[in-house]
């Protein structure tokens, strides 16, 4: 029983893969105490981000107004677990996706296995912005701080030559491309409530 006397319900991802299925429990701590909201916990996307053939899960596991934190979900080693991100620019071991007028974050692929979390501010001049970007390395369970940089006084036309996850119809991990001829191993994830 919940401290308020509520049942507390448990979320539970379950992935299909070519010849097994995975389950694993969501959980977002400081956040799943309240789930389900209106965008958490929430299945995405399924993806081809780290140097191995197939596709990671990606869920919403918590947002507020305009933001989502999302979770990265992998098969390792024959279980399926949720990878880890160092410095996470939101919530624990997530990437931000989403903003508002005063900020936004993205993130997406710059190569298969390297992920971009990049940052957008606009400055007091009103017409430029800045950008912060932090490089991470797909690594086995997690992901592998690599760098932090930070750009200012740039605009629009000027920053999307330069970061390819700016330019337009690029959205949440639309550059990951997968390796090989296999495709997915990862077949239809959903996302069960347990009472």
């Amino acid at each position: 029983m919940h401290a308020h006397g509520a049942k507390r319900c448990r979320f539970i991802l379950v992935v299909r893969a070519a010849r097994r299925t995975f389950v694993t429990p969501m959980r977002q701590p400081g956040i799943d105490q309240s789930w389900p909201t209106f965008d958490a916990p929430r299945l995405r996307t399924a993806a081809p981000i780290d140097a191995i053939d197939g596709k990671e899960v990606v869920a919403a596991v918590g947002g507020g107004a305009s933001t989502t934190s999302l979770a990265l979900f992998s098969i390792h080693n024959g279980h399926l677990i949720r990878l880890r991100i160092p410095k996470a620019a939101d919530d624990r071991d997530t990437f931000a996706d989403g903003g508002s007028l005063a900020g936004s974050y993205t993130v997406n692929c710059l190569a298969r296995g390297l992920v971009t979390q990049t940052g957008l501010t606009n400055e007091r001049d009103g017409r430029t912005f800045g950008v912060t970007r932090t490089l991470y390395r797909a690594a086995g369970d997690s992901f592998r701080f690599v760098s932090y940089r930070a750009y200012r006084h740039l605009t629009l036309r000027s920053a999307r030559p330069r970061f390819p996850e700016l330019r337009r119809g690029a959205s949440m991990f639309s550059a990951c491309r997968p390796i090989g001829k296999r495709g997915a191993t990862v077949a239809a994830p959903s996302l069960i409530r347990i009472r």
